[in-house]
């Protein structure tokens, strides 16, 4: 039995800003590829609560999207970045983000 899943997993090309401040508000652009609508961004560290994106707006063709967190006396250091479409296909950018 073969079953054809045709589903493409999210995958990143590049991110900006690569830096932000621990507290404001940080607006990722990120490129890449099989961005769905309705996905969640996060910003993520070991042995820290997931920071989730206030807001994500894909773009119609899925390869460009803006993801804005609001950061309020976030630890210092390198976060990952990571992405969740709503089928659970993720993509993992580790240490995207340095917050200072």
């Amino acid at each position: 039995l073969h079953v054809n899943d045709d589903r493409q997993s999210p995958m990143i090309t590049s991110l900006f800003p690569t830096s932000g401040s621990v507290n404001g508000t940080l607006d990722l652009t990120v490129e890449g590829d099989n961005f769905a609508q309705n996905l969640t961004a996060v910003l993520r560290r070991s042995g820290q609560s997931d920071i989730v994106a206030n807001s994500v707006e894909v773009q119609p063709n899925g390869k460009e999207m803006t993801a804005t967190f609001t950061l309020s006396n976030a630890p210092a250091g390198a976060w990952d970045f990571l992405i969740t479409n709503p089928n659970n296909d993720q993509c993992l950018q580790p240490s995207a983000v340095s917050l200072q």
